[in-house]
């Protein structure tokens, strides 16, 4: 222990340290290059009222899936508590938020839960700076303006995970390879330069996921590539050298994590890359221009052939799922139930909505009719700042809209070129409908009392009170244009503040409309956007003085809730809710029936078979010196634990607690064990079972873990 205290306290140096520098190199770059006034004021309005309504009116927790953030909170707890950093749940999620996270917790008695606003800050902060970036890749300063106007509305969150990470990091990627192809002379070898790194990149994240001799082979094929390419497009050696630096930020920003995402990401990032490098090419560009209608054309037309096969017809749906599974099968992934989860047109549609909103979509389809239908607007496929950002968010569109498994993760960069793409169409389309004014005053407020109209049906019953300060924000969008639009002071920059705002407005809007397909209907008015009980929290709170040895057993819920408040291990792996393998979920429905029917000797049994694939707990325990002859596990049961264990193999819960009280030849059982402790409808009951060297002689001794009590 004394060995791990030192490590942890260097780690924690070192990332103070690292921050202290960052800031200062971060202060010395903004006094040599302020930023305009006019960005600082358009960043503040995107994110403030935002920031103030998710933390601060929805409720005391983040206006996300909690679920989605247990793993980072239980990597968190558990470095803080014993200064271990679990190597299992890190070799899959990153490392630096449950760090900074851990750091809080050690010094200030930070709590993850109630906190999530202090990190949120810094979230915030983060894709900003990412937008404003990105908007660099418009030349036209009022354009670009305008772009980061659309990219920081459209990117703008406070979820931090692996997805958002690699996501980010291919931007800032797609970015660092435009400067760099624009120092090879040649377009065709600097589009060929991008392209070969996207596949090194590629190759070495599958063999680092094989074989780390593959590994290193393949990263000394990547420098023998940088200096082939370097000789074929007759470069320097500082070119070169740039090149295989690219490639290790590759490593660093998108891949480190091991992401299946950076599967997706990066040759979305080095495609555009080299697409934006041939813009010179006027047979390219032309391709491109037809790529884009077909695209977009078909994008529509798609969705809407499911929803007609789906209504005219009982027999046939439009499906893709077998070619989509032996594509799946072919990339090396496994079908499963995750899998499943993210399969269909309908699930691919509803993310694209949730990520780009009502309005934004609006002025895609605005601009493309603009684009086919007007003299003026047809001239916009020669520029190749519309056509090269246009067609690969189209064609990007029309891959996620067939329902491929999870391709809507590639949201961010559907966003960001149809942002890039509309800074550009959307002036000329201003002009030539004659300044709009009171359109572009009516919409927003129409849309608010839409929304409000759509709030009030019963099915939004439980959320509509979190949406007035949504209505209002959209009411005061579109007075204040209205106002400006009557003033010899109305500007450009005036314009796109507003633009920013309503689209944010607008966004949180079609989150809160969608809030019961992603969280589902509670049973009963909720005054908070919470996934958690006052109860789980308690017990949570209470297993907390529990030592690292013990394993959390209930159903993957409330061990979700255990695991993020204590750090404390569970003897089953699992990615997402539900999402357990078949064995896993066999034997911990098994280990609960037994627990609820008072058999100890059956857990134990069930026990035993689970912790052959517990990776964390046993990770754990080696770095800890502790005794693995015996697991001390400690059940916690509830009305939400019985419902899970009776489903159906594969079938989804909801997020919301449940209600309803323990049935009482449940407790009855429960209450035949020894050291049953209750909170109001659930019972801890802590076993310990001792193991045989083959692990399948099974023998129970009464348990070392004290009663909790209040």
């Amino acid at each position: 222990m004394y060995v791990l205290d030192q490590i942890y306290r260097a780690l924690v140096r070192a990332t103070v340290l690292l921050g202290v520098l960052g800031s200062l190199v971060g202060l010395i770059a903004l006094r040599v290059c302020p930023p305009p006034r006019i960005a600082i004021l358009l960043a503040a309005l995107v994110a403030a009222p935002s920031y103030v309504y998710v933390f601060f009116w929805l409720s005391a927790f983040p206006f996300t899936d909690l679920f989605a953030e247990i793993h980072s909170m239980k990597l968190a707890e558990e470095l803080a508590r014993w200064h271990v950093f679990n190597n299992i749940d890190a070799a899959s999620y990153i490392q630096m938020k449950p760090v900074l996270s851990a750091i809080l917790i050690s010094a200030f008695g930070y709590d993850i839960l109630q906190g999530a606003w202090t990190i949120a800050l810094w979230a915030a902060a983060f894709k900003l700076l990412v937008a404003w970036q990105a908007s660099r890749l418009v030349s036209i300063h009022e354009n670009s303006m305008l772009a980061f106007a659309l990219l920081s509305s459209v990117l703008l969150s406070f979820e931090i995970g692996n997805s958002t990470f690699c996501a980010f990091g291919a931007i800032t990627l797609m970015i660092s390879l435009g400067d760099f192809s624009a120092k090879i002379e040649n377009s065709w070898a600097s589009a060929a330069a991008v392209l070969v790194l996207s596949a090194c990149s590629l190759l070495f994240w599958r063999a680092l996921n094989q074989d780390a001799l593959a590994a290193l082979l393949d990263l000394v094929g990547v420098g023998l590539g940088a200096t082939i390419i370097a000789a074929v497009a007759r470069t320097n050696a500082e070119k070169s050298l740039l090149l295989f630096a690219l490639f290790i930020f590759v490593l660093i920003g998108c891949l480190v994590p091991l992401h299946r995402g950076s599967v997706l990401y990066i040759p979305i990032a080095t495609g555009a890359a080299a697409i934006w490098r041939l813009r010179n090419v006027p047979s390219f560009l032309t391709a491109m221009a037809w790529l884009g209608r077909a695209g977009t054309i078909a994008a529509a037309a798609i969705p809407l052939l499911a929803i007609g096969l789906s209504v005219l017809s009982t027999r046939t749906s439009l499906s893709l799922d077998d070619a989509f599974f032996a594509i799946v099968k072919l990339l090396g992934g496994n079908i499963s139930p995750e899998l499943l989860l993210g399969l269909g047109v309908k699930n691919a549609v509803i993310e694209w909505g949730a990520a780009t909103g009502i309005i934004f979509a609006a002025l895609v389809a605005c601009v493309f009719l603009f684009s086919v239908l007007s003299q003026d607007g047809r001239t916009l496929w020669k520029e190749p700042l519309f056509t090269l950002y246009w067609a690969p968010a189209a064609i990007l569109t029309c891959f996620i809209v067939t329902g491929f498994p999870f391709a809507y993760r590639a949201m961010p960069f559907v966003c960001v070129f149809f942002a890039l793409a509309l800074s550009v169409a959307l002036p000329r389309l201003w002009l030539q409908l004659r300044h709009p004014n009171y359109i572009a005053a009516a919409v927003p407020i129409v849309l608010g009392l839409a929304y409000a109209a759509i709030m009030m049906l019963p099915q939004f019953g439980a959320y509509t009170r979190f949406y007035p300060p949504l209505a209002c924000a959209l009411a005061i969008a579109g007075i204040a244009t209205f106002v400006g639009s009557r003033r010899s002071m109305w500007t450009a920059g005036s314009v796109a503040v507003l633009l920013a705002f309503t689209l944010v407005a607008d966004r949180l809007s079609i989150k809160l409309l969608l809030s019961t397909h992603s969280y589902g209907k509670p049973s009963s008015e909720i005054s908070a956007i919470s996934h958690y009980s006052k109860d789980e929290i308690y017990i949570a709170n209470q297993m907390r003085m529990l030592p690292p040895s013990v394993m959390v057993v209930s159903d993957p819920f409330t061990t979700s809730i255990i695991r993020a408040r204590t750090g404390l291990n569970a003897p089953y792996p699992y990615s997402n809710l539900d999402t357990l393998n078949t064995a896993a979920e066999q034997n911990l429905r098994s280990a609960l029936k037994a627990a609820s029917a008072g058999d100890q000797d059956g857990f134990c049994y069930s026990l035993a078979k689970m912790t052959l694939t517990a990776g964390e707990f046993d990770y754990l325990s080696k770095r800890l010196h502790q005794n693995t002859g015996e697991v001390t596990a400690v059940v916690v049961y509830s009305a939400r634990t019985k419902a899970w264990q009776e489903a159906a193999p594969g079938q989804r819960g909801s997020y919301f607690p449940q209600e309803n009280a323990l049935d009482v030849p449940s407790k009855r059982r429960i209450d035949s064990m020894d050291n049953v402790f209750w909170s109001n409808e659930t019972a801890i009951v802590p076993l310990t079972c001792g193991i045989n060297g083959n692990r399948d002689g099974l023998y129970l001794s009464r348990s070392s873990v004290q009663p909790l009590t209040d």
